[in-house]
């Protein structure tokens, strides 16, 4: 199952769940996620504290650089994990043929930390961490 997380810029909590997944997947044997943003701008560097928050969780995420949504992103994939229900909404609306594909990280969303402290990409990440296992079981399935 090709799996991708999508968050606004790409710089936060998409590439952190994007490198959560993947280091929870690998010893799995799963296919590894990408991750995308709805308005992400091309190049844009991952934010310290998400690398930080994100290695707490055994994932390397220094490298990511973020990328924007496009259909034939959206196209390659199963499953598409929005942070939030406006996330969901943009791209159903933006992309028609991807809305059935579109799912909710968490039906609580996920908190944007950008501009916060360390501890706030800490709960994001644990948030995070938490919902993916639910992911996990459905990519083994």
């Amino acid at each position: 199952m090709k799996v991708l997380f999508v968050c606004t810029g790409n710089t936060c909590r998409s590439p952190m769940a994007e490198g959560i997944y993947n280091a929870k997947a690998e010893p799995l044997g799963l296919e590894p996620a990408e991750s995308a943003g709805i308005f992400a701008v091309p190049g844009d560097p991952v934010t310290p504290n998400a690398v930080t928050a994100a290695a707490e969780y055994g994932a390397d995420i220094s490298a990511h650089t973020a990328r924007l949504v496009t259909a034939e992103l959206l196209a390659a994939c199963d499953r598409i994990y929005c942070m939030t229900p406006s996330h969901r909404a943009a791209l159903a609306a933006r992309f028609p043929d991807c809305a059935a594909k579109c799912r909710l990280l968490s039906e609580q969303g996920i908190p944007d930390p950008y501009g916060g402290d360390p501890d706030c990409y800490r709960r994001t990440a644990a948030a995070i961490a938490a919902a993916l296992d639910a992911v996990l079981r459905e990519a083994q399935a």
